[in-house]
């Protein structure tokens, strides 16, 4: 392809400077790019060589008509010709500039550090053939082998209970889990695995006929805290029979519970017992100890009356 000027950079550029020490004896040197006679400025004790009177260079070689004295690096080589072009960029490189296609760094440790003022405040890297991103002190690190997250000092490593999660004034919103969160610890007796909230429909019923109402709940793990409000409501539909309230939101695993309904005939305390998603409205005796069945008119009612409650169960 022609281009009209300079054809466009396909490389990174760098002048070459070779730097050599005279022992009054060696006359031929190495340079570490081909070159010719004029195409170098050879400076002795900083003093400039006339090219070919001085040295003359083939190749490779710089050849001085007569030794140089001795001395720690007192010679150097400036390389005038074209500048040497390579396809990684200078150690030096800065300003702003873009970059196409993929850029590979095959470094175990720190592959790239964030500095400012020439101060590091950041590393990318790789540990345990996994990626890391970190200031000097806190970071991540991908985990592949054990698919997670964990809190990493790039210097240090994997740090435990170390590192927080936001702060008081600076704080993430929503968090999306499928799984459970450990508190306070990392045994399964500190396993929080659920947590919900929301409505359900009691049904009221003696087997014979029923009635829907109203209630609410709230789950923390096992335990269900569960509310009933059927208040002033029309029971007609319901017969005459032992009382059940079905529907319960969650499974429960039995064992009676307290529930402190309205009975205006003063008939109780009274129990419910969730077994499955349904249970009786048990009655029980202040002189027994045992439950006793409960029907409309135990709790007063005969067409419009209130089965209302709260009560707390554990899921099976």
């Amino acid at each position: 392809m022609s281009y009209v000027g300079n054809a466009p950079a396909v490389a990174y550029t760098n002048t070459v400077k070779d730097t050599f020490s005279g022992d009054n004896s060696t006359v031929a040197f190495t340079l570490s790019v081909p070159s010719t006679t004029n195409n170098v400025r050879v400076v002795v004790e900083n003093v400039i060589q006339d090219p070919t009177v001085a040295y003359s260079v083939s190749g490779t070689t710089l050849t001085f008509t007569s030794a140089p004295p001795s001395g720690t690096n007192n010679i150097y080589v400036v390389h005038l010709g074209p500048a040497v072009q390579t396809v990684q960029p200078p150690t030096d490189l800065s300003g702003n500039f873009t970059l196409t296609g993929t850029l590979a760094v095959d470094n175990a440790g720190t592959a790239v550090e964030i500095k400012d003022s020439g101060s590091t405040y950041g590393e990318i890297g790789s540990s345990s053939s996994s990626l890391f991103l970190g200031t000097t002190d806190t970071g991540v690190l991908f985990y592949d082998a054990g698919d997670a997250i964990l809190p990493f000092n790039p210097g240090t490593g994997t740090r435990d209970n170390a590192i927080d999660l936001g702060r008081t004034t600076d704080r993430f919103k929503n968090l999306f889990l499928s799984g459970g969160v450990y508190l306070g610890g990392t045994g399964s007796a500190n396993l929080l695995d659920d947590y919900e909230e929301g409505t359900w429909t009691p049904v009221v019923t003696d087997g014979s006929g029923s009635v829907s109402i109203s209630g609410s709940y709230r789950k923390i793990g096992d335990i269900v805290w569960v509310q009933i409000d059927g208040y002033n409501v029309n029971y007609s539909a319901v017969g005459t029979g032992n009382l059940q309230i079905t529907g319960f939101p969650f499974t429960g695993g039995g064992g009676q519970q307290p529930f402190p309904t309205n009975d205006p005939n003063n008939n109780g305390p009274y129990a419910l017992e969730v077994s499955g998603t349904t249970s009786y409205i048990w009655r029980t005796v202040a002189t027994s100890t045992d439950y006793y069945f409960t029907s409309k008119s135990t709790l007063g009612i005969s067409t419009t009356g209130s089965i209302r409650g709260t009560i707390v169960y554990r899921t099976a």
